[in-house]
């Protein structure tokens, strides 16, 4: 990642360090959330470096480091109902601090969230969106697989030690237990208003927005959006991609029927193409 990498910084928000690399020289500007615990380096090495990598003379990509991850901490990540809030506010005003009036971005997984709200919180801002593994909605039963990640000891032994080379063996697990006790109070929110309905409208597909805008407000997005999702994907469902595509206006979802929910780093090539595509024709808009 070294070779690739233009120059590296932080700005204050919120009483948080928030930290970004930037890599590329290009005239489009391109906002990269990872997921969560997520870096430059753990999540988007294939995009920014190697055969598969976009081309740097044409992009220039700032990823960002969220309120609680990677170096932009301490404190601890604010985890509760706006959460997601302070992502939003952290992005822009580090895109700010960095001069850049109009940028897209792409967001994967938690970053995925954070991507669509920019959509909604900043309209006049955001040229456009690719949204991968995206999870906007919770269900009795639609959140349990990733609660089940709690123990790092049981994750893919090549995913663990490319976290533990950021955070340590101890601090990944502090973190990652941080983040799903938050996924486990979600589930609870979703249990407590199964048990408020009637008898009658209790099924376990009954769905409790993760936040309200995030669910609720996708209509407001003006600019282009692609969704990417993996069809293997063993955390999130195929029906949060397509809600996505019927609540956005101008939405396009593409499916990639082998891949799992880290589409980016294994389908990279395909990947690089699908967005490079949606950038050029999203051209037009912005």
């Amino acid at each position: 990642m070294e070779a690739a990498l233009r120059d590296t910084g932080s700005v204050e928000v919120n009483g948080f360090p928030i930290h970004y690399n930037r890599y590329g020289t290009g005239s489009t500007v391109v906002l990269l959330i990872p997921g969560a615990l997520g870096t430059a380096v753990t999540d988007f090495r294939q995009q920014l470096e190697g055969a598969d990598a976009f081309n740097l003379k044409r992009y220039t990509f700032v990823v960002i480091e969220l309120a609680g991850w990677g170096r932009s901490r301490p404190p601890k990540r604010p985890y509760g109902l706006s959460v997601y809030d302070n992502d939003v506010t952290c992005a822009a005003k580090l895109m700010e601090h960095l001069n850049y009036r109009n940028y897209s971005v792409i967001g994967w997984s938690d970053g995925a969230k954070v991507a669509i709200l920019l959509g909604i919180f900043q309209p006049s801002r955001v040229n456009a969106i690719v949204a991968s593994g995206i999870f906007t909605f919770c269900t009795q039963t639609n959140i349990l697989p990733t609660i089940k990640t709690q123990n790092v000891d049981h994750w893919d032994i090549g995913l663990r030690a490319n976290y533990v080379a950021v955070y340590g063996e101890e601090s990944l697990q502090s973190l990652w237990d941080d983040h799903i006790n938050f996924c486990k109070d979600l589930h609870a929110k979703v249990l407590a208003h199964v048990e408020n309905l009637k008898p009658e409208e209790r099924t376990k597909d009954v769905r409790v927005a993760i936040h309200e805008q995030l669910y609720h407000g996708q209509g407001k997005i003006r600019c282009p959006v692609l969704i990417v999702h993996g069809d293997k994907d063993p955390l999130i469902g195929l029906d949060q991609a397509t809600y996505c595509k019927a609540s956005i206006a101008n939405c396009q979802l593409k499916r990639f029927p082998e891949a799992s929910h880290n589409v980016h780093q294994s389908h990279a090539k395909e990947f690089r193409d699908a967005v490079v595509k949606f950038l050029d024709e999203s051209s037009d808009f912005f």
